[in-house]
């Protein structure tokens, strides 16, 4: 079809393009892209957890404040990592336990979400462990899904 070949020269461009500068361009526009994908992103994992959550009835804007709020300790995380990571390569004496101390931070995190879900909802352990483990799998699914269409819009863009 005429659209999809269209579709296919402008990709084709936009792959010329990143090849010329090394990314550098299609890497400042993604970056710019991101917080918008999340702006779709969010509201429609909480749409997700209504469909988990369903008794007793909540607001969306509970589901959203949620996700949000642990969203946010996520960046959190990441911008402390990344400052200790940078510490680290430094290579002073003991920075290695430093490595140790991130990954600590990124095992915390799962139980941080957990225990947030736990809180908020007021399920048991087992019936919250399930409910994790299921909305951790779609939410990385539809994550992919998100960046991925993100990706190609910014390709897109740059042809």
């Amino acid at each position: 079809t005429p659209n999809s070949t269209d579709f296919e020269r402008a990709l084709s461009r936009a792959c010329d393009n990143i090849k010329r500068d090394g990314g550098r361009h299609f890497a400042e526009r993604f970056a710019a892209t991101a917080p918008k994908l999340m702006f779709l992103f969010l509201p429609l994992m909480a749409g997700v957890a209504m469909l988990f959550y369903w008794r007793p009835r909540r607001l969306y804007a509970e589901h959203l404040v949620l996700f949000l709020h642990n969203h946010a300790f996520t960046f959190l995380l990441l911008a402390f990592t990344a400052i200790l990571n940078e510490i680290a390569e430094l290579k002073f004496p003991l920075s290695g336990i430093l490595n140790l101390v991130m990954f600590l931070m990124w095992c915390w995190l799962p139980w941080y979400v957990y225990r947030s879900m736990r809180v908020v909802y007021a399920n048991g352990r087992a019936l919250t462990l399930l409910k994790f483990f299921v909305m951790s799998a779609i939410y990385f699914v539809m994550l992919g899904i998100t960046m991925m269409g993100g990706l190609l819009l910014t390709m897109y863009e740059l042809s």
